[in-house]
């Protein structure tokens, strides 16, 4: 069944337009990602929860990020940056629910350091899915939650989130998890 976002947003957070605004927050998106403020302030609720950094505004030279929430079912994040000094690190995120809202508290944390060559594989399937040119987020079905996706060049930051597998943007999650050795995004 097909729902409208805001529907499913609201699912996803009890209190997204509380944070929407805020003195200090943090701007995760430039505003011609979204076709609503509420999915950018829902989203940028969570990740702020997450205590995630703005990949928008990121200090690395490269950086992907695949965010799955789930409502209270499951949500979990891998993050892959390239520094200017050429490190490359890989920290997944694994987060549960308490009283309808995000625990901030990571059940579990990995960070990785990965090669240059894994690092080029994850290039490379950015590259074959063009995914500069994929859509913006959208309409989406509410089985299996939502899968955000972000990418930033150094110079160009893109999102897009997907639902099913198979997709442009899900076949750069499987990379990403394959290389960083995250299971959850691998199947």
């Amino acid at each position: 069944m097909l729902i409208e976002r805001r529907v499913f947003l609201q699912l996803l957070t009890a209190t997204p337009l509380a944070f929407c605004g805020c003195a200090g927050a943090i701007e995760y998106f430039p505003e011609s990602e979204f076709e609503d403020s509420f999915s950018k302030s829902s989203f940028t609720h969570q990740l702020s929860l997450m205590k995630e950094p703005s990949l928008y505004h990121a200090q690395s030279i490269y950086a992907v990020r695949v965010t799955y929430f789930d409502g209270p079912v499951r949500n979990y994040l891998l993050r892959i940056e390239k520094s200017a000094s050429g490190e490359i690190t890989a920290v997944f995120k694994n987060f549960s629910f308490s009283s309808a809202e995000l625990n901030p508290n990571p059940t579990s944390v990995i960070s990785r350091t990965l090669t240059d060559e894994q690092f080029s594989r994850l290039l490379d399937e950015v590259r074959r899915q063009n995914f500069f040119a994929l859509g913006p987020p959208n309409k989406f079905a509410t089985s299996g939650g939502v899968y955000l996706t972000e990418v930033f060049d150094g110079k160009r930051y893109h999102l897009t989130d997907r639902t099913y597998t198979g997709d442009a943007a899900w076949q750069i999650a499987r990379v990403a998890g394959e290389i960083a050795q995250v299971p959850d995004f691998q199947n």
